[in-house]
This record gives structure tokens, C-alpha cells and sequence, in this order.
């Protein structure tokens, strides 16, 4: 059980350490909750056009012996996969980040 706090009139509260998240109270959080995986979709989709139009960038820039232009799309096709990797696990990143103790 957590902090119990007693006030002047005797009342029993709990206390903040009792506090956990509700996902369901507010009626639009279904929403809320679509919305994010709605833009999760629509950002790893754009990873993956991204990431396509790099290899064929890198491609072409190694035919025509352009290093700037390798250099360049192969730092863009890393890029893409560190950011795809980061997007499809952010609701993981997030339950992580709300289990460190700060206190």
C-alpha cells in the first residue's frame, strides 16, 4: 500500500505513490490512442519510401563514381533505419522511460 495521508477532519486519502495511469477514463482516449498509431503507420511508411529512395540514390551514385553523393544517401539509408527502429518501439521508450525511479 502506499502514503496514506490523514487530514485535520480525520479523512484517509491516498497518497501520489497510489497514482497510476488510467488509459480508459476520458472518453476520447481511444482516439487519442489512434491518432498515435495513425502517425506511427504514416512515419514508418515515409521510412520506408526515405530508405528506398536512398538505396536508389546510392546506387546511381555508385555508377557514376559520385563519393559525395554516396557518402551522403548511405548517411540518409542509416538514418532511416535508426530512425524506424526508434519510431516502431517509441510506445516501448516510453514504458521504459516511466519505470526509471526518480525519487
Amino acid at each position: 500500500m502506499g502514503n496514506i495521508l490523514q487530514t485535520a477532519t480525520g479523512m484517509v486519502l491516498a497518497g501520489p505513490s497510489d497514482v497510476t495511469p488510467d488509459y480508459s477514463y476520458f472518453p476520447f482516449m481511444k482516439t487519442l490512442m489512434d491518432i498515435a498509431k495513425g502517425f506511427q503507420g504514416m512515419a514508418l511508411i515515409i521510412c520506408v519510401i526515405l530508405l528506398i529512395a536512398a538505396a536508389i540514390m546510392f546506387g546511381a551514385s555508385k555508377m557514376t563514381s559520385s563519393q559525395a553523393a554516396a557518402r551522403v544517401t548511405g548517411l540518409i539509408f542509416v538514418v532511416c533505419l535508426v530512425l524506424a527502429a526508434v519510431i516502431a518501439g517509441a510506445g516501448g521508450l516510453i514504458n521504459w522511460a516511466t519505470g526509471i525511479p526518480l525519487v
